[in-house]
């Protein structure tokens, strides 16, 4: 190895599986959003294992670091579980340096249940909805594994939303949404 960093991942690697090294593995140059104070985001971002931008109560600072790595084009993939308008924010950012949506779920609690409701490809809709019965809580993880798998601007999304409520502790209230955004 070259580096000390490549001899660290390439160790992960074996231990952790090719699974959760996928995107680094690859060569490609990949980025995770998450919002702060976010549970459900550290889940999300420990699967993917790729650098990571927290972004806090101002989302300026990530926007403008995100905006020249755009227009470097030194992201090839962007993967976020955020809150809608950071999700519409770096949108903005991006689309004009050549990226585009490839994925894009709301994941809202309330009423004691959390419901789900994905933009995908039909055959990722069904995957994540047969694991995320059996995951329950975990299913940062399954919309990380799923977002993972589909990477691929060769096939444009395709609207097939499905709903599926689980339940979870009362008392929570709240959206995050997951999404792709990869480099045409």
């Amino acid at each position: 190895m070259s580096t000390r960093r490549g001899f660290l991942i390439s160790s992960a690697a074996v231990l952790a599986g090719p699974t959760h090294l996928h995107a680094q593995l690859l060569g490609k140059k990949t980025r995770i959003v998450i919002d702060s104070n976010s549970p459900e985001g550290n889940l999300f971002s420990e699967y993917l294992l790729a650098p990571t931008t927290v972004i806090d109560l101002d989302p300026l600072n990530v926007l403008t670091a995100l905006n020249d790595e755009f227009a470097k084009h030194d992201i090839d993939t962007v993967y976020g579980l955020t809150r809608g308008s950071n999700r519409f924010l770096i949108e903005q950012f991006a689309r004009p340096n050549g990226y585009r949506m490839i994925h894009t779920g709301e994941h809202e609690f309330g009423n004691g249940q959390i419901a789900h409701t994905l933009t995908s490809t039909p055959s990722h809709v069904d995957d994540f909805a047969e694991h995320i019965v059996r995951s329950r809580a975990n299913w940062p993880v399954e919309v990380a594994r799923l977002l993972e798998s589909r990477t691929s601007h060769q096939d444009a999304p395709i609207r097939n939303n499905r709903v599926v409520g689980l339940p979870i502790s009362a008392g929570r209230v709240g959206q995050l949404c997951s999404w792709t955004l990869e480099k045409v």
